[in-house]
C-alpha cells in the first residue's frame, strides 16, 4: 500500500508564517477557477495533487470537493475507487474502528449520495420518475417499524 502513495508530501506546520500556506491556498483557488470555467477535470487532477501533498490532515479542505470533482467530469470509477482507497492508504482508520468509517461513501454522506448518483449516471438510463408519485409516507413508516 505505501508504494502506491503519491511521492508529493509537504510537512505542515500549524504556524501562521509557515511559507507553504500561500502556495497551498494558490492551488485550491486554481482548482476553484478551473471549476468555475468548466474544467473540471483539470480541476479534479490538481485536488488530487492537493489530496496527495496534505492528507491526512488537508487543511484547504478539498476533499469535499473531490466527489463533485469527479461526477462533473464524468469519472464515476474513480469516485468509487476513492471512497474505497482514501481511509485506508492514508492512515484515516483508526486500528478497532468499525468497518463503517473504512470508506467515504459510509462516513460522509456526500460521498453517500456521490457514489450512488454515479453509479447511476454511470449506467446512463433515464429514472422512472413516475414510480414517485406511487410512494406514500405509511410505505415509508412501515419500513422504519420492520427495522430493528
Amino acid at each position: 500500500p505505501a508504494a502506491l502513495r503519491p511521492r508529493v508530501a509537504l510537512k505542515l506546520s500549524g504556524e501562521a508564517e509557515w511559507p507553504g500556506w500561500s502556495w497551498l491556498r494558490a492551488l485550491w483557488l486554481y482548482m476553484r477557477g478551473l471549476a468555475n470555467q468548466g474544467m473540471h477535470r483539470t480541476a479534479l487532477e490538481v485536488c488530487k495533487l492537493l489530496l496527495a501533498a496534505t492528507l491526512p490532515r488537508d487543511p484547504t479542505h478539498s476533499l469535499p470537493y473531490l466527489d463533485f470533482l469527479c461526477l462533473r467530469s464524468r469519472q464515476f470509477d474513480a469516485l468509487s475507487a476513492y471512497a474505497e482507497l482514501i481511509p485506508t492508504e492514508y492512515g484515516l482508520v483508526a486500528d478497532g474502528s468499525p468497518p463503517a468509517t473504512a470508506r467515504l461513501d459510509l462516513a460522509l454522506p456526500s460521498f453517500a449520495y456521490s457514489v450512488a448518483l454515479a453509479g447511476f449516471m454511470k449506467a446512463g438510463s433515464a429514472p422512472d420518475l413516475a414510480a414517485l408519485n406511487e410512494v406514500c409516507i405509511a410505505d415509508v413508516t412501515e419500513g422504519m417499524k420492520a427495522a430493528p
